[in-house]
């Protein structure tokens, strides 16, 4: 491996051309830790592309040891940067194209997943389309019934005052601007898409986002519609930058798709997709969705990745991997709804995860019981094993559940079946190169009794006036509730609330793993049925006397067991530290949203899981070490101290969090960032949109109030 270093050469052009040229240069712009470098890197590799030149631009410092120890190839190479601040990917790759000198130059973000076409394509922009039908179009198709009105100035040697379209007629005028726009001699001229008019004085891109309301707002469209979105957004970014406005088109473009367009695009997109799959077109399904959650666009994907359609997705898989369509068609009508498929869905992905983390060895039946029991088929377990791991991690898990399968009574025909595409998998992921990784082995076979004698649950519903605490004998009674004053020293409380009973079980399960400081205790406490989550903590937090508390989610799995030894320990070795995390930022910017700062600012020790990828998100100090925090997310929340959370301003689910940090800087302490050797935990996260945005709400009322 070497370190590139170029400097002072020459601009040069990032264009189109008829194929994949020799002395291109690949630029994979590694701008977000959270990205998947390595997959990027592999599958590039794995293509074979001879005269392609693959060049890791690195600015955030952290790409460098990942290459080293992984990629053992001459054709990758690594320009660091890390020591210019860019405001953003765009001013990255402005900077970098002075650097590289290669003829043809296409750069792509860290995470894209790529295919041989994709790559052509990504040098490749042909034009097809007939500049005389568009003009044809504008002066003889104008529709008396057409769904969109606007005034613009359309080309160069003639004007229209207003035009109104049918849609179909829009639609097929939007792909003529969209190839116009690639022709270096096209007719359309710098002031495309601008409102002409007294109270929009060229203002950037008004009928632009009426185009997307109509674009976006639309079911019956959404297949065309998609697709026309993807062309404009990418093709008008490069008009916006080119006339100096760049940054107010891509605020206004972020602004419109994260807010109801976003939920809107989300789920239109689910209405199309689910309406070929239960029309038994699961092909189409996955076709129509894949196009969306692997595309480039970034703003496009935040917004079509749901939980309905990530689950859609899974489904439309299962269902197009059987070899039979009478076990298909059974398969449909087993889950004709998402909720139907939901919950086998969760059960199957904890007891994968359970062998992920070698947690099995606590109940080994437990998958082969869950398989007989909900009646589970083959290719829905080899779908779920996918996705339940780490990439890095999959073939491992495949192996054991093969393991598991074949030392079973179920049918030998279904260990055959698993086996079969288990050897499909190793084979995939040998061609992409796609490092395997293994979990360590747990030093013990069985949760220490003693752990267990110490360990103590009570679920709050806070609709009664009592409460059920089951001791270490597993007995269960049922106590009235009163205020604990005086703390136990050696005593630890975790807490979360829960509206699911499979997501609590599960959090019970890894928790009741966990080992304790000598001497500890433990008690778990669930809440149930709390109107806002400073609501549950203050109740908890009022009725428990540990002295040291940690506030998790329910949908959070602990699956290091030396944790609460972790956190006791550092908060014993300085009394000045009222909250640990590991997951946030050192820093806020002005939207104070704390995963929107400086990326060198934050701080992540876990496994996120976003249900179609289990992302490996380490950035964390030293083990024994504290870094300092400004912002800690709620996913993991430790404390030593008790300060009541803010609960007349934060009524609902969003910067409790973030407010608590600050009441616990303003009593004077510290607040800081775990390090550890290990990664903590398992974060599923269902990116859920939120149609009344109420995260937009309670940011600004933190800003109002705190900041």
């Amino acid at each position: 491996m070497t370190n590139l270093k170029v400097q002072g050469a020459d601009t040069k052009r990032v264009i189109g051309s008829e194929s994949v040229c020799p002395s291109i240069c690949l630029a994979i712009c590694y701008f977000d830790a959270n990205a998947n470098l390595l997959d990027s890197v592999y599958s590039a590799l794995s293509l074979g592309l001879s005269n392609t030149h693959i060049l890791v631009i690195d600015a955030i410092s952290t790409a460098k040891a990942s290459i080293d120890s992984e990629i053992h190839s001459d054709s990758v190479e690594l320009l660091d940067i890390s020591h210019i601040n860019f405001a953003n990917l765009a001013q990255l790759k402005n900077h970098v194209v002075n650097c590289i000198e290669s003829e043809y130059i296409c750069f792509i973000n860290a995470g894209w997943k790529l295919t041989r076409e994709k790559i052509t394509n990504l040098f490749n922009s042909p034009i097809t389309d007939s500049i005389e039908n568009f003009k044809n179009i504008l002066t003889t198709n104008v529709s008396s019934i057409g769904l969109l009105a606007y005034k613009t100035d359309l080309l160069k040697d003639f004007k229209f005052n207003k035009a109104i379209y049918s849609g179909e007629d829009f639609e097929l005028i939007l792909r003529l601007l969209v190839a116009d726009m690639k022709s270096s001699e096209g007719i359309i001229n710098e002031d495309i898409f601008y409102l002409e008019s007294e109270d929009y004085n060229f203002n950037p891109s008004i009928s632009f986002f009426d185009t997307l309301a109509y674009c976006l707002g639309k079911y019956s469209n959404i297949l065309n519609s998609l697709s026309i979105y993807e062309e404009i957004s990418d093709y008008y970014t490069e008009i916006a930058k080119a006339n100096n406005y760049q940054s107010e088109f891509e605020e206004k473009l972020c602004n419109y798709l994260t807010l109801e367009n976003n939920y809107e695009l989300g789920e239109n997109i689910f209405l199309a997709a689910s309406a070929y799959y239960y029309n038994n077109e699961t092909a189409k399904a996955t076709n129509l969705l894949t196009k969306y959650f692997w595309h480039e666009n970034e703003i496009t994907r935040t917004a079509s990745l749901t939980e309905k359609n990530m689950l859609l997705y899974i489904m439309a898989e299962i269902a197009n991997i059987f070899t039979s369509e009478e076990a298909k068609t059974a398969f449909l009508n087993k889950y004709p709804t998402l909720r139907s498929f939901k919950k086998d869905y969760l059960l199957v992905k904890f007891a994968l995860r359970r062998i992920w983390f070698k947690k099995d060895c606590l109940d080994k039946d437990h998958l082969l019981r869950l398989l007989i029991t909900r009646d589970i088929p083959v290719e829905m377990l080899t779908v779920m094993a996918k996705y339940a791991s780490s990439q890095n991690y999959s073939l491992e898990l495949f192996e054991n559940v093969a393991k598991q399968l074949n030392s079973s009574k179920l049918d030998r025909l279904y260990f055959n079946k698993f086996d079969c595409f288990k050897t499909i998998l190793e084979k995939d992921l040998k061609e992409r190169q796609i490092s395997q990784y293994s979990i360590k082995e747990r030093l013990d076979n069985q949760t220490d009794s003693s752990i267990n004698s110490r360990i103590f649950y009570t679920e709050l519903d806070l609709t009664r006036d009592s409460f059920t605490q089951s001791g270490p004998d597993s007995s269960t009674s049922t106590l009235q509730l009163h205020p604990k004053k005086d703390l136990d020293l050696e005593k630890i409380a975790i807490i979360f609330c829960t509206n699911s009973e499979v997501y609590k079980e599960e959090c019970l399960f890894y928790l009741k793993d966990l080992k304790l400081p000598e001497g500890f205790s433990l008690e778990i406490i669930a809440i149930k049925n709390a109107s806002s989550m400073t609501e549950g903590y203050n109740f908890a937090m009022s009725h428990t006397n540990a002295k040291f508390k940690l506030y998790i989610h329910h949908d959070t799995f602990l699956i290091d067991r030396d944790i609460l030894i972790k956190l006791v320990t550092a908060f014993k070795k300085d009394s000045n530290i009222g909250m640990l995390g590991i997951f946030g930022s050192a820093s806020l910017d002005g939207s104070c949203k704390w995963y929107k700062s400086p990326i060198d600012d934050n701080y992540f020790n876990l496994y996120q899981d976003e249900i179609l990828d289990v992302l490996t998100s380490v950035k964390r100090p030293e083990e024994g070490k504290i870094a300092e925090a400004l912002a800690i997310d709620g996913v993991f929340m430790a404390t030593s101290v008790d300060i009541p959370w803010d609960k007349d301003c934060f009524n609902d689910w969003h910067f409790y969090d973030i407010a608590q940090c600050f009441k616990m800087r303003e009593a004077g302490l510290k607040i800081g960032f775990l390090g550890t050797d290990s990664i903590c935990l398992l974060h599923e996260n269902s990116l859920n949109k939120d149609p009344d945005f109420k995260y937009e709400l309670y940011a600004s009322l933190f800003k109002n109030t705190y900041y």
